[in-house]
This record gives C-alpha cells, structure tokens and sequence, in this order.
C-alpha cells in the first residue's frame, strides 16, 4: 500500500492506495467530538477520488463513533454511489456493527471483518456496489 502525495494532510483520516482502491482508516479511538466530526465531513469532502477507483473505510482504530459523524459516511457513501464508485466498510467494532443493524444501515454499508477481505470482495463482485 501507498501514500500519495495528493491524499496527504488529512487529520481525521488516513489514506492509502492500494491499487485501484482507497483505503480510508479512521486515526482516531474515540470519534465523537463536535469539532473532529466536523473537520471528518471537510476531510472526505475533498477527498479526490477518481470514478474508476474503489473505496474501503477501514474502522480498525475505532471503539466509539457518534450517530453525527456516521451521517457524514452516508453522504460519503450517497456521494461515492452516485459517482459510479464502490464502496466497502471494514474492521467494525461489534457495538457499532449493532448500531448499523439497528439504524438499517447494514444494507448501505456493506462491511468485511479486515481491508484483505474487502480488496477481495472487490474483485470478487466489483459491479455490485
């Protein structure tokens, strides 16, 4: 995996490449505070990521993550549909897999136990997003 020179200087997120994907992991524990919410929404806002290119939201660092910033990923998640992109969650945390069951978001974010099993889902059925 990558780092390029274009996905640097993010805060709230880091991003690598790994082929034609994005791998967006989270770079904090606890994601709940107003200003980082905010500054997470900015983050993935200008995020430049190709149509062709897929996208992985890896959560592995995270134990807690409030109901705001995960209206942000259903805009990222609306916004990266729209745009022919495919898009993969991965590494959630028990609780917060229930808070997606829950909300019914399960349906939206389609979520692998690791960013290996995601890459292979990808290849596997890369229409299906």
């Amino acid at each position: 995996m990558s780092t390029t020179d274009d996905l640097n200087g993010f805060r709230c997120i880091a991003v690598q490449t790994e082929g034609a994907t994005i791998i967006i992991t989270f770079t904090k524990q606890y994601c709940i505070e107003e200003e980082w919410i905010k500054m997470l929404g900015e983050e993935l806002a200008r995020l430049p990521i190709p149509t062709d290119y897929s996208v992985i939201v890896n959560f592995e660092r995270v134990s807690t993550f409030a109901s705001a910033a995960i209206g942000k990923l259903i805009r990222f998640t609306s916004h990266m549909k729209n745009l022919g992109s495919t898009i993969r969650f991965c590494a959630v945390n028990p609780a917060l897999t229930e808070v997606f069951r829950i909300m019914r978001l399960n349906v939206l974010f389609l979520t692998y136990p690791c960013v290996e099993k995601a890459l292979v889902s990808l290849t596997c059925d890369p229409e299906w997003s």
